[in-house]
């Protein structure tokens, strides 16, 4: 069954799209979106909208470069430009979002990457960019 998104339009394409498995959900992000949506694969209504505070604030300036999904904490985690590591977890329906590094004086967001995975096998998350492997501890 096909259907459009009509909020992603052709300027705004799918940039990554994953299925989560233990949530039954879609998680879709299109290029330079400053929005995650889930989406229920039944009938491809969206169930959920994850909008990060700093895009609610500077709408125009931030965007979301890139997400990972870890189905063992059902943990959502992206690179937000300008701003870091971000990530939510299903265990409160996404509200919460927690930032890592906010508050720290000497965070450089620049310094995380531009894309972001989980690997399972490690349970690590790791964040790279054109020269350059990062890997977190989040805890």
């Amino acid at each position: 069954k096909t259907k459009k998104d009509k909020k992603l339009d052709e300027k705004k394409p799918v940039a990554k799209f994953i299925y989560s498995y233990s949530l039954n959900l879609i998680i879709t992000l299109g290029r330079l979106s400053s929005s995650i949506t889930l989406y229920d694969p039944k009938d491809l209504h969206v169930k959920h909208k994850i909008i990060p505070s700093t895009c609610k604030i500077m709408a125009k300036d931030v965007a979301i470069l890139s997400i990972a999904f870890c189905e063992r904490d059902q943990r959502i985690g992206c690179i937000i430009n300008n701003i870091g590591i971000t990530f939510w977890e299903a265990t409160d329906n996404f509200a919460t979002e927690k930032i890592l590094g906010a508050n720290k004086s000497d965070w450089d967001p620049k310094l995380c990457g531009d894309k972001i995975y989980y690997l399972s096998l490690f349970n690590q998350w790791v964040t790279t960019d054109k020269d350059t492997i990062y890997f977190w501890d989040i805890k």
